[in-house]
């Protein structure tokens, strides 16, 4: 599923999908308002977005689970790697 709010490109946060005109990743955002259980209200609050940019990425990861699992797990191999360089 396409969305104009949503945007991904290579230079910002790792290609990972984005707010458009941010750099809020959708899936800190989905975080946020599903497993912290915050509002939008609150959510848009705290990171200084409108509660339409929350819906929009709380849609934007249950409409692309695949794609979202893909960024989840692509983020553990990059920190996985940070480790191992870090010899922790």
């Amino acid at each position: 599923m396409s969305s104009p709010e949503v945007v991904r490109t290579p230079d910002v946060l790792d290609g990972e999908p984005r707010l458009a005109g941010t750099g809020v990743a959708v899936l800190e955002v989905w975080s946020y308002v599903r497993k912290l259980e915050w509002s939008h209200e609150e959510t848009a609050r705290q990171l200084s977005l409108s509660e339409a940019q929350i819906r929009a990425a709380v849609d934007y990861c249950e409409a692309n689970p695949e794609e979202i699992a893909a960024v989840r797990e692509a983020r553990r191999e990059r920190e996985a790697a940070m480790a191992d360089d870090l010899d922790i």
